[in-house]
């Protein structure tokens, strides 16, 4: 499954946001304050329903009054569709929307929920997943009455209370979607504390469970495959590395760098704490890229910070193969980086009148990026990637 588009409306500071066309890998480019993180927590927001349930995910972010984008008056309904595509031999389309209202004393009610997708069917001869043709439906309103494929179920659902991530739904296709989406903003601090051993392959937001997720790979043939295109790409920042493994020391796990600085020399073992903050980044961004499985989608936030120019471009790479079969969101406002990306990834966002705006680069500056009359790290460094007019 693929994102196609993404429609939001007062979420935070994002009054009416819709980003169409998505591509497998997009750049979210502006600079600080402008609400590129704020796109990116919606769609966490859709995951963490998914998960854990709609009361959990508005009560981890401050409730439903920190949600909503603040109002003078009457207070706004919180709404958020993600249109998608289904893959199979022709593009079979779906979509989940939510539409959520504030209450009094900081209470809630779903307004309306609706979807549409294909089934997916397990064949037991050839081993491999199929979707329907037909399309199946859910519609609910704000009294918590359902409809399935256009007839009503004998259920009410509470009316604060999702029917995505519900226990009807839990083994649903749309829920496996969403509950796999992946968020990446590595800390190198996290990265050099001890962990203890943690049974989630899917490696958490700041990397805080890089050393089970490391020992995780290790176990399987398409792990291991991860760890050595890791291991290639890490080599441009260390050319010295020779592995990466996994101690136990006390209850804890440690990741160990062995590097051998020239055919003479004994390898040796780097802990965390002996690595700078880039290459312990770079290595965390890496593991998040090539984890196994594969989640369908994955947003890191400002990958470039703290590491070195000249190794963006690498990065860069990493980012456009995993993009073949995982759809990347990136959040980014270096002049560098984003050069290394085609015009048409990259969505401008930008801040007016206190709410946020995303488009495609203004035409003027597209068409002289396109004749190379001028570079898109020259256009950010001299007047800025301008938004297309509305």
């Amino acid at each position: 499954m693929f994102l196609k588009s993404v429609n939001i409306q007062h979420y935070k500071s994002l009054a009416e946001v819709e980003i169409s066309e998505l591509k497998p890998l997009n750049l979210l480019v502006g600079p600080n304050a402008v609400g590129k993180s704020n796109i990116v927590d919606a769609l966490k927001f859709i995951r963490d329903i998914a998960v854990d349930g709609l009361d959990h995910a508005l009560s981890t972010r401050g409730g439903i009054r920190i949600v909503r984008q603040y109002s003078p008056k009457r207070p706004f309904h919180i709404s958020i569709r993600v249109d998608f595509v289904q893959i199979l031999d022709t593009e079979l389309d779906g979509y989940y929307e939510i539409t959520i209202s504030s209450q009094k004393e900081g209470n809630y009610r779903i307004e309306h929920e609706a979807a549409t997708w294909r089934d997916e069917i397990y064949d037991d001869e050839t081993g491999e997943w199929s979707r329907e043709d037909e399309e199946s439906t859910f519609s609910r309103n704000s009294s918590g009455e359902v409809l399935f494929n256009g007839t009503s179920l004998e259920i009410s659902f509470p009316q604060d209370v999702a029917v995505l991530g519900s226990r009807m739904f839990q083994m649903h296709v749309l829920t496996s979607f969403f509950s796999r989406f992946r968020f990446s903003t590595i800390f190198p601090s996290t990265l050099r504390e001890p962990s203890r051993p943690d049974t989630d392959r899917a490696l958490k937001e700041s990397g805080q469970n890089w050393a089970s997720v490391l020992k995780s790979l290790r176990k399987t043939p398409s792990g291991r495959q991860s760890i050595e295109r890791i291991k290639e790409t890490m080599q441009v920042v260390m050319p010295t590395l020779q592995d990466v493994t996994v101690k136990s020391v006390g209850g804890y796990l440690v990741p160990q760098f062995r590097v051998q600085d020239n055919d003479d020399a004994n390898a040796h073992d780097f802990d965390p704490v002996q690595l700078s903050d880039g290459t312990l980044r770079i290595f965390g961004i890496l593991l998040a890229l090539y984890q196994i499985p594969a989640p369908p989608f994955l947003a890191l936030e400002e990958p470039e910070q703290t590491v070195h120019p000249a190794i963006l471009a690498t990065l860069a790479e990493s980012f456009r193969e995993v993009s073949e079969h995982t759809q990347i969101f990136v959040t980014s406002h270096s002049p560098h980086f984003v050069d290394f990306f085609q015009p048409e990834e990259i969505r401008v966002v930008s801040m007016e009148k206190g709410k946020t705006r995303v488009s495609p680069i203004r035409q003027a500056q597209l068409e002289s990026i396109k004749e190379r009359l001028i570079t898109i790290e020259e256009l950010m460094m001299s007047e800025g990637l301008q938004p297309e007019t509305a």
